[in-house]
C-alpha cells in the first residue's frame, strides 16, 4: 500500500508521513513538493528515524510517481497570512487546486482516494470533486479536528478522560459547525450537558481557533491535524470500518459532513 503527499515537505505533510510511517502499516510514503530539495530533505531524515520501528520507506517523490498510490493527501497551502476565519484563505488558495488534480488525473492508471487538507476545505473538496471528475466518495474533505476539539472541549469541561468519550461535529469547517451535543457518550452511556456547560464548551470551541491564531507565528495545526489525518488513512488502508467525519460534495454546492465508516476501494 502507498500513500502519495502533495505538499510533503510542509507542516501537515511531514507530521502525517511521520507518524503514518512510525505505524508501519504503508510499504511507502511518497513526498511530493514544490521545493524537490525539501521534500528530499524530509525524506532522507524521517526514513531514517523511523528505522527501529518500521519498515515504510519514505522517498522524495514527483507527480509522474503517483501512478501506483491508493491514496493521495492534497496538504499545499499558498497562504501563509494570519487569519481569523478559514474562509480567508479562498482567495490565497484558489489557484492551487486545478494544475494539482490535472496532474494525478494524468499519471494516476487507477483511481485514487483523494483527501483535501487545503482551506476552506468545505469549497475546495467540492472543487476536487468536480475537477476530478470521479466517484464523489473518492474525493473527501479532512475536518476531524472540529470533533476532536468538541471532545476535548467537553472532557475539559466536564473533568472526564477524552478517550472514553464519543460525539461529533458536523456542517462547515469554520464557525457554522454543528455541535451534536445531544448525541454524547461516555462509556457507552448517554451524556448530557447543562445549559452552563453548553456554553462553556460552544466557547471553548469557538475561541480555540482564534487563539492560536492570533498568536501571529503562522503556523498551522500540524501535530493536532498530522494525528488525525493518520488516523483516517490508516483506516481507509486497512479497511478497520472505524466511524469518522469527512466532507463529501453534493448537489446544489451544499456540503455535508458525515459521520460514516471507512471501506476499502
Amino acid at each position: 500500500m502507498k500513500l502519495g503527499i502533495i505538499g510533503g515537505a510542509g507542516l501537515l505533510g511531514s507530521t502525517t508521513a511521520f507518524v503514518l510511517g512510525m505505524r508501519d502499516i504503508l510499504d511507502e510514503i511518497k513526498l511530493v513538493d514544490l521545493n524537490d530539495n525539501a521534500a528530499k530533505n524530509q525524506a532522507m531524515d524521517m526514513g531514517q528515524a523511523i528505522l527501529p520501528f518500521s519498515r515504510t520507506k519514505i522517498t522524495p517523490a514527483h507527480y509522474a510517481d503517483l501512478g501506483d498510490c491508493e491514496v493521495i493527501l492534497v496538504t499545499a497551502n499558498m497562504s501563509t497570512r494570519q487569519v481569523t476565519d478559514r474562509s480567508e484563505r479562498l482567495k490565497d488558495n484558489m489557484g492551487l487546486l486545478g494544475p494539482i488534480t490535472a496532474e494525478i488525473k494524468a499519471v494516476c492508471r487507477q483511481d485514487p482516494i483523494v483527501i483535501i487538507c487545503t482551506n476552506p476545505v468545505d469549497v475546495f473538496t467540492y472543487v476536487g470533486w468536480k475537477l476530478m471528475g470521479s466517484d464523489r466518495s473518492k474525493v473527501i474533505g479532512f475536518s476531524s479536528n472540529d470533533t476532536m476539539r468538541l471532545k476535548w472541549a467537553v472532557a475539559e469541561v466536564k473533568g472526564l478522560d477524552y478517550r472514553r468519550l464519543e460525539c461529533v461535529c458536523i456542517g462547515e469547517h469554520g464557525d457554522a459547525q454543528v455541535r451534536l451535543l445531544d448525541q454524547m457518550t461516555y462509556d457507552g452511556q448517554p451524556l448530557t450537558l447543562t445549559a452552563e456547560e453548553t456554553e462553556t464548551v460552544i466557547c471553548l470551541t469557538k475561541e480555540w481557533f482564534k487563539e492560536f491564531s492570533g498568536l501571529g507565528i503562522k503556523r498551522s495545526t500540524g501535530w493536532t491535524s498530522g494525528v488525525n489525518l493518520a488516523e483516517m488513512i490508516e483506516a481507509i488502508m486497512t479497511d478497520s470500518k472505524k466511524a469518522a467525519a469527512l466532507f463529501c460534495g453534493v448537489r446544489r454546492r451544499v456540503w455535508l459532513q458525515r459521520r460514516c465508516l471507512w471501506r476499502a476501494v
